[in-house]
């Protein structure tokens, strides 16, 4: 069971119906805890009141950026959990814009998806790419068991820790 930790950081990557998650401990620059909730599973456990799960000093969640394009329903929807998941955690939370994560990361805005990836697979291998750092059941590696959502938390979280945590 994780204790209470200012080391620690909660990173959210929302969606409109599941958000990725990563718990990253700062100081040992590893990913304790990870996954992929239903949104309405995932504000449960972030609730501090709840007690189903020892919290992380900090909460960073990536911050919905519009594009000059007209909002689609799923934007919308993710916009406003990501609204709930702030007020559930009832302390400040630290707002990632996914442009800050490709500027941080890649030293690029023009960054796509898979080039975030490519960094987090380097830094958590020793430069030997997302499939050692992932590892195989047998063997895994620091980031068996993560995917998509769940990958984007983690670069929000690798963001606030190296960008915002002192501010």
């Amino acid at each position: 069971m994780l204790s209470h930790s200012s080391n620690k950081v909660l990173a959210i990557d929302p969606g409109p119906l599941v958000s990725g998650w990563v718990l990253y401990d700062m100081v040992e620059e590893t990913v304790d805890q990870h996954g992929i909730e239903e949104n309405n599973e995932l504000i449960e456990i972030i609730e501090p009141n709840t007690n189903k799960w020892p919290m992380a000093q900090h909460l960073a969640i990536e911050r919905f950026e519009a594009r000059g394009m007209p909002l689609g329903e799923s934007s919308i929807e993710t916009i406003i959990w990501t609204g709930r998941f702030a007020q559930a955690w009832l302390a400040q939370v630290c707002w990632v814009r996914r442009r800050e994560v490709k500027l941080h990361l890649c030293g690029t805005m023009r960054a796509k998806d898979s080039n975030v990836n490519a960094v987090l697979g380097d830094r958590f291998s020793a430069g030997q790419g997302m499939r050692a750092a992932k590892g195989v059941k047998r063997a895994p590696g620091p980031l068996y068991g993560l995917k998509s959502h769940s990958l984007a938390a983690l670069a929000v979280a690798l963001t606030f820790a190296e960008t915002k945590h002192e501010q």
